[in-house]
C-alpha cells in the first residue's frame, strides 16, 4: 500500500440500516415507565425530561425511529403542561435526537448528528446523566481502526489498512492523501503492527480437547466417501441423527428429517432470510443484538423492527407484543438463552406467550441457540426449554460456541416442509457442508454432555476474572451478574465507547464498541467484554482497558495488574 494512502471508515458500515428500520409508536404509559425517576438535579423540567429521553435513546432503551407520544397525551400522563412537553421535544430536535415527520409526529433519530462517521470523538466531559448542551466534540471523520467488529470476519472491518479488497472494500473505504490526514493522525493513535494485536472482538472459546481426536477419527472415516460425489445437501444422516438426539436429551423430540446441516449458524440464518423474506418485509430484531444477524436480515431486504433487551430486565415484553401486532413482521430473530451481548435469558412464561403471539401475527420465530448450552451456574431447577417446545419456531444451532468455531458446522431445526423449502433456496448458494467437518462434528455432538463441564469451568473462571479485576480497576463501571454465555455487557459512566475502542488500538487491543451491537447508533455507554480468553490475554486486555479509560478521563491509575507469570 502506498505510504501516502490510508483508508477511513464510512458511517454506512454501521448505520446503513437507518433507512431499513420500521418505527414503533411509544405510548405515554410506556414512556413513563422508561423514564423512571427523572425529575432530579437543578435542571429545569423540560431540560431534565429531554435529557432523560436522550439517555434512553443512547442506551438503546428507546430504539431509533420510535414515535414519541403526542404532547397532549404525555402531558396528561406526567401531569405537566403541554408547553413543557413541547419545550422538551424542541430541545431534543435542536440537539438532533428527534425529528418531526409529517403524519408521524416526533420520531427519535437513528443516529445523533454528531456521529457522522464511525470513528467519532465524544467529549468525555459530556455526562449523559446531565445537560447535553455541550454536545459532541472533535473531528468526526477518523482514520480506520475504530474496532467496531464482531467475530472473525470483522477483523477486516477493523484492520482495513491490512485488508481491503473487492467491491465491498471499495464501498466501505475512501482513499485520502497524506496532506488531508495530517490533522486526523494527530487526533488518533497509530495502529500497531497487525501481528502484535490482541483481537478481543471474538466471543468464542478455543477448541475443546476432544476436537483433535474427533478430527483424526474423521480422517480415518472419510475413505468410503471419496468414492461418492461428496454432496450431502441435507447433511450427513449420522450427524443429523446426533443433532436430533441432542434435542431429545434437552426435552424437544426431534426427527433427523427436521434437521438441515449448514456451514455455521450465520449461514443458516442467511438461508432462512433469503427463503422467507421479500424486499420490504418487516423483521423483528433485538436491540442490542448479534451484529451479523441484523446484517443478514437487512441484506435479504427486511425492514428491521428493533425491540429492546436490557441488562437485569430482559426483553421489553409489551414492546415485543406491540411490534408483532402493529407491524405484522414476517420473521422475528431472538437469542433466548444467554443473549449476545447482554447475557439475559428469556423466562419460560414469556417464551410461551411469545410463541402464541407470533402464531397469531403469522410471524416465523427464529431462535438462535448458539449459546444456549453455555450455562455457567444457572440453578438446576431453572430449566429453560427450547423455544420450539412451546410451538412453531425455527431453531438455529452451531458447534462454534460449544465445540470449536473452526469446524464451521451449524444446523437448522424446523418442520419437514420448511426444511425442504430451505433446501430449494440452498441450491443457489453453497449446496452442502464439508464432509470431513461433519464426520468430526458427529463424534463431538454425541459427547456434548461430557464436554460441557470443562467449558463451563473455563467460562466461570473467565467471567469471575473480568468481574473481579474491573471491580478494582474500573469501580464506576457496571457489570451484569450473568449465569452463562461468553461475554459481559459492561456499562460505562460516560458515552465514550467508540473513542475508547479507537484509542485501545495504540495498546494493541481490538475490541467492539457498543454501537456495533445496535442498529441505530445507540449503546455508546456500553462495551462487550469477552470472558472466553486465557487469563494472560484477559489481563492484557483489561490492563490496556483501564489505562486507556483513565487516560481519556484524566484520572489517576489504579495499581498495576499482576504480571501474567504470577497467574495460575
Amino acid at each position: 500500500m502506498p505510504s501516502n494512502c490510508r483508508f477511513i471508515l464510512s458511517s454506512t458500515v454501521h448505520f446503513w440500516y437507518a433507512g431499513l428500520v420500521t418505527s414503533l409508536r411509544l405510548s405515554a404509559r410506556a414512556l413513563e415507565n422508561l423514564l423512571g425517576e427523572w425529575r432530579t438535579g437543578s435542571a429545569t423540567t423540560y431540560v431534565a425530561l429531554a435529557d432523560r429521553i436522550r439517555l434512553l435513546s443512547l442506551d438503546g432503551r428507546i430504539p431509533g425511529g420510535s414515535r414519541l407520544p403526542a404532547e397532549r397525551e404525555l402531558a396528561a400522563r406526567l401531569s405537566l403542561s403541554r408547553s413543557t412537553i413541547g419545550a422538551a421535544y424542541a430541545h431534543l430536535r435542536e440537539s438532533g435526537y428527534v425529528e418531526s415527520i409529517r403524519g408521524s409526529g416526533s420520531v427519535t433519530r437513528y443516529q445523533p448528528p454528531a456521529t457522522t462517521h464511525a470513528g467519532f470523538h465524544i467529549g468525555l466531559g459530556d455526562d449523559v446523566d446531565g445537560d447535553f448542551s455541550g454536545g459532541f466534540s472533535g473531528d468526526f471523520t477518523t482514520e480506520f481502526g475504530s474496532g467496531f467488529a464482531d467475530e472473525a470476519s470483522d477483523e477486516f472491518d477493523v484492520i482495513a489498512e491490512h485488508f481491503v479488497s473487492g467491491e465491498a472494500g471499495s464501498q466501505r473505504a475512501t482513499a485520502i492523501d497524506s496532506s488531508q490526514r495530517d490533522q486526523r493522525t494527530r487526533q488518533t493513535p497509530p495502529l500497531p503492527a497487525f501481528d502484535s494485536m490482541l483481537n478481543f472482538t471474538q466471543a468464542a472459546l478455543p477448541a475443546a480437547s476432544e476436537v483433535n481426536e474427533a478430527l483424526q477419527l474423521a480422517a480415518a472415516e472419510i475413505g468410503p466417501f471419496l468414492k461418492t460425489t461428496g454432496f450431502e445437501p441435507f447433511g450427513l444422516p449420522a450427524l443429523r441423527q446426533a443433532i436430533a438426539d441432542r434435542y431429545r436429551e434437552r426435552g424437544l423430540p426431534t426427527h433427523p428429517d427436521e434437521i438441515l446441516v449448514t456451514s455455521g449458524a450465520l449461514s443458516g440464518l442467511s438461508l432462512i432470510a433469503r427463503t422467507l423474506i421479500s424486499r420490504g418485509d418487516r423483521a423483528i430484531i433485538e436491540s442490542p443484538t448479534y451484529p451479523h444477524a441484523a446484517d443478514a436480515l437487512a441484506a435479504a431486504g427486511a425492514r428491521l423492527v428493533p425491540v429492546a433487551v436490557t441488562v437485569g430486565e430482559g426483553w421489553d415484553e409489551d414492546a415485543f407484543t406491540q411490534a408483532l401486532v402493529r407491524t405484522a413482521p414476517t420473521v422475528a430473530y431472538i437469542m433466548p438463552d444467554f443473549h449476545n451481548p447482554t447475557g439475559e435469558t428469556m423466562s419460560n412464561d414469556f417464551r410461551r406467550r411469545l410463541v402464541d403471539a407470533a402464531q397469531r401475527a403469522g410471524t416465523v420465530l427464529i431462535a438462535d441457540e448458539t449459546t444456549a448450552e453455555l450455562n455457567i451456574d444457572r440453578a438446576d431447577n431453572d430449566s429453560f426449554a427450547p423455544l420450539a417446545s412451546f410451538g412453531d419456531a425455527i431453531m438455529l444451532g452451531s458447534a462454534a460456541k460449544t465445540l470449536w468455531g473452526g469446524l464451521r458446522i451449524g444446523w437448522i431445526r424446523a418442520p419437514r416442509t420448511m426444511i425442504r423449502r430451505l433446501l430449494g433456496t440452498r441450491a443457489f448458494t453453497d449446496i452442502g457442508t464439508p464432509l470431513l467437518e461433519q464426520l468430526a462434528a458427529t463424534h463431538l455432538i454425541r459427547q456434548t454432555a461430557a464436554i460441557l463441564p470443562e467449558r463451563q469451568k473455563v467460562l466461570r473462571a473467565g467471567r469471575d476474572l473480568v468481574r473481579e479485576t474491573l471491580a478494582v480497576t474500573l469501580p464506576d463501571w457496571q457489570l451484569p451478574a450473568i449465569s452463562g454465555g461468553l461475554c459481559l455487557w459492561a456499562k460505562m459512566p460516560r458515552a465514550a465507547s467508540s473513542q475508547l475502542v479507537l484509542n485501545l488500538r495504540a495498546r494493541a487491543i481490538l475490541m467492539n464498541a457498543g454501537p456495533r451491537f445496535g442498529i441505530d447508533g445507540a449503546f455508546e455507554r456500553f462495551l462487550r467484554i469477552p470472558t472466553s480468553y486465557s487469563p494472560a490475554d484477559t489481563y492484557r486486555a483489561l490492563d490496556a482497558l483501564q489505562h486507556t479509560w483513565h487516560d481519556l478521563n484524566g484520572r489517576p491509575l489504579t495499581p498495576e495488574l499482576p504480571s501474567f507469570a504470577e497467574m495460575v
